[in-house]
């Protein structure tokens, strides 16, 4: 589904007494695998704990690590679980599973560093590189031998990653090792938090959000135009504000852990959320360090329906948006126009006059979800609201198989200056003679017909019972989450957002819940690998 880049990832021989540095001889390519792994969590692993001891050198690596890369005038690095886990696993392999004086990136079981992060549960690496220090050394001494190596510090200062992990291990006769992991996904734009720094007494602190686009498509995100920034997952009483790469920001007064939520907009309205912590205080509680401090992803989630007197059903979506400005959105006439709409998600529209000639206009693509249950939602405006005669078809097509059509008239439009959603269950199963999957969208000429997004959500899901979403790759990261609430005689609710307080909290449905139209923002709780849901909505 995913353009993967290959990079190259360059080893580092050292020594405790830092004597020269020598290279590896070959250079590691990537390669990936489409075979879903298990994940880090699911294995009995002698180092998926650590001492609070290693675990804070290994923090201290990343802090410094980044100071080097501002300094150099690079964006700070993210800590992420699954490649500090893959990191301290290597670290410990290299020394129990090998001969003294091993200093190499293959581990005891055949495996490069990306093959690893894989199995650890990193699976969307675009860029990755892997430094080592063959032997134990203090994190400084760590960075700066690294610094003092021109492959190492190409890894080190490469602009392209995003995040980061480090392994330390020491034996008990004194051998020891250090992995640093670096990664670039492009589905997961992490905020940081003064370079990383594990801990300030400053409660004023600097922010670095990177940008979620993506660029376009159902799977999709633009440039980020509006940020928001909390405290506290919930966001209650904050407003949107542009967005800006470097702010400071306010963490709550007193001592104690602090994390800061950022989430990001773009103009379509899919949005994405992130966290980081810092401690805030004189004295860091080493201790209470935490794998969950670091940025992650979820593979499922779970849905408790509290209240069952409402809407019975819910259907799910990670805001795929088709946009009428993608490349894949084509006039196969050339008879339309697009054109301002401040009524259109993203206020940009596609308009076709009335006239004689029909025609068509279709949106494409090969690289979604397959072999699934889904609908699709046309938002569409008719001005003719008046005539029987049809205006608009609707079908979508796919390996193979036609789902519709779906045939609207002038009367199927309850208003000529308002947008309406029209929905269309399909599945896009694999064909190897029909790769694509299209929306069609059949105009008679009969009105005038403004064509704004195509939304996917999932098939319908019982509230009535305890449910769990298997997020269809069984990879979530930062991705907004969209809900629609379904009756089983075919009538849904426009899209609202999701909202998580707190790692206990459940997917709340009040009674007889209509969400706001354009309630489109998601915000999601990055605490926990699993996570509930609570969504906030209007009573109709």
């Amino acid at each position: 589904m995913r353009n993967f880049r290959h990079v190259f990832c360059i080893g580092l021989f050292f020594t405790v007494s830092l004597t020269p540095i020598f290279d590896l001889l070959h250079l590691q390519q990537l390669s990936f695998t489409t075979t879903a792994l298990a994940s880090a969590e699911q294995q009995a692993l002698p180092n998926d704990t650590q001492t609070s001891e290693l675990f804070l050198k290994e923090l201290e690596t990343i802090y410094l690590t980044n100071l080097e890369r501002r300094q150099h005038g690079l964006s700070p690095l993210r800590w992420n679980r699954q490649l500090q886990l893959a990191a301290r696993w290597f670290a410990a392999d290299a020394v129990e599973g090998n001969a003294p004086g091993f200093c190499d990136h293959t581990d005891s079981q055949q495996r490069s560093p990306g093959q690893r992060f894989l199995d650890f549960g990193y699976r969307h690496a675009q860029a990755w590189g892997e430094n080592v220090i063959c032997g134990y050394t203090e994190p400084q001494y760590a960075v700066a031998g690294w610094m003092n190596s021109a492959g190492h510090r190409a890894n080190l200062l490469h602009s392209d990653y995003r995040e980061i992990g480090v392994g330390y291990y020491q034996g008990a006769s004194g051998r020891g090792y250090v992995t640093q992991d670096f990664s670039f996904d492009v589905n997961y734009a992490p905020v940081v938090i003064n370079n990383e720094a594990i801990s300030t007494t400053n409660a004023l602190v600097d922010l670095f959000i990177y940008d979620p686009a993506v660029g376009e498509g159902l799977e999709g995100m633009g440039p980020a135009v509006a940020m928001m920034i909390a405290n506290e997952p919930d966001f209650l009483d904050e407003t949107w504000q542009p967005f800006a790469q470097e702010t400071t920001w306010p963490l709550d007064a007193g001592e104690g852990w602090r994390s800061v939520y950022v989430k990001t907009r773009d103009a379509q309205g899919r949005t994405s959320t992130v966290f980081d912590t810092i401690y805030l205080g004189e004295r860091l509680p080493v201790n209470e360090l935490d794998l969950r401090q670091g940025c992650g992803f979820r593979p499922r989630i779970d849905i408790e329906a509290l209240d069952r007197s409402g809407w019975p059903q819910v259907q799910l979506s990670l805001s795929w948006l088709g946009d009428n400005e993608d490349s894949t959105f084509q006039d196969i006439n050339q008879i339309g126009q697009r054109v301002n709409d401040p009524n259109a998600i993203g206020q940009s529209a596609y308009y076709i006059a009335a006239g004689d000639t029909a025609g068509r206009v279709r949106y494409w693509t090969t690289t979604f979800y397959k072999d699934v249950p889904l609908v699709a939602y046309f938002r569409i405006r008719a001005t003719n609201i008046a005539t029987a005669d049809e205006v608009v078809t609707i079908s979508i097509s796919g390996s193979g198989t036609t789902y519709g059509p779906l045939t609207l008239q002038g009367t199927d439009f309850t208003d000529a200056n308002s947008y309406r959603e029209f929905a269309l269950p399909f599945q896009f199963n694999n064909n190897s003679n029909d790769p694509y999957l299209t929306f069609n969208i059949d105009h008679s000429g009969k009105s005038d017909i403004y064509l704004d997004t195509i939304s996917i959500f999932t098939d319908s899901m019982s509230l009535q019972d305890e449910a769990e979403w298997q997020v269809l790759d069984g990879y979530h990261r930062s991705r907004g989450i969209w809900a629609r609430f379904v009756e089983p005689n075919g009538t849904f609710t426009e899209p609202t957002d999701l909202q998580v307080f707190g790692t206990n909290s459940h997917l709340v449905v009040p009674p007889a819940a209509t969400p706001p139209a354009e309630s489109r923002l998601p915000v999601i709780n990055p605490s926990e690998l699993t996570h509930h849901l609570f969504i906030p909505i209007t009573m109709r």
